[in-house]
């Protein structure tokens, strides 16, 4: 069942695709389509409900007209430090240090700069760096301020005591009309007696106690997705916020 009560896709599409107004279709250049469906994506991820959920048009820009969005600097800080956490268990039990996971990230931003160029442009732009400056000195000035989230990753748990079960683990459930919700776990974790714990890094700062439902939106969404696939319900959902150290 969707949000609201809705059984079936179609009247939820239907009520985010409303007549749009003046304002709106000048922003968007055309009207709804006759059929609401007729450019609802197949399959969303718990980000994007929740854009429905928050707010229906930002829903549309993003995932019917999918206007183009530049990636801000912390969500590319934060994929970076979610890439070094990830691969940061790929290494011996030992190995997993902070000055390891500094290798990891310095890796992972050379990765960035030559696969995406822009988006490493627009961590330079935040820091005030010039396109044609220092290579090593950008890469210092963006490194240290990634560093903290590491630092602060390091102070909620040990990671030199965990065998992750999984990590970007991609999940998918189908709700109705073929429509499938899916998404990737940063990591899920297995006790020795089978209990499961699925663990979502955020760089941001924890939500006040208003907004924590809304957070654990995704974790949910995870939770029920691993037991429509494996049979088993979760025991534990954990948001680790290294931009304010608490976990939810």
């Amino acid at each position: 069942m969707l949000h609201g009560g809705y059984t079936s896709v179609r009247p939820f599409a239907e009520q985010y695709c409303v007549d749009p107004s003046p304002r709106v279709a000048a922003v968007t250049d055309h009207a709804c389509p006759p059929d609401p469906l007729a450019h609802f994506p197949g399959s969303l991820s718990p980000s994007r409900t929740n854009d429905f959920l928050t707010c229906p048009l930002l829903f549309r820009f993003r995932s019917i007209d999918r206007l183009p969005e530049t990636s801000s600097a912390a969500a590319l800080r934060g994929t970076l430090v979610h890439t070094t956490l990830e691969h940061l268990f790929d290494l011996p039990s030992a190995d997993r240090t902070v000055a390891s996971a500094q290798s990891l990230l310095a890796r992972a931003w050379t990765a960035l700069v030559a696969d995406d160029p822009e988006s490493a442009q627009v961590l330079r732009d935040d820091l005030g760096l010039a396109a044609d400056g220092d290579d090593v000195a950008a890469a210092d000035r963006i490194l240290a301020s990634a560093a903290p989230l590491l630092e602060t990753y390091f102070a909620l748990e040990d990671p030199s005591r965990l065998e992750p079960h999984a990590r970007e683990f991609a999940v998918s459930v189908e709700i109705a009309d073929a429509f499938t919700i899916r998404g990737f776990v940063d990591r899920i974790d297995r006790t020795a007696s089978g209990d499961i714990r699925i663990v979502d890094y955020k760089t941001g700062r924890a939500p006040g106690p208003r907004f924590e439902a809304k957070a654990m939106f995704q974790m949910r969404f995870y939770a029920l997705a691993w037991w429509r696939m494996t049979g088993d319900m979760p025991r534990l959902l954990q948001l680790m916020y290294l931009g304010s150290s608490e976990v939810l």
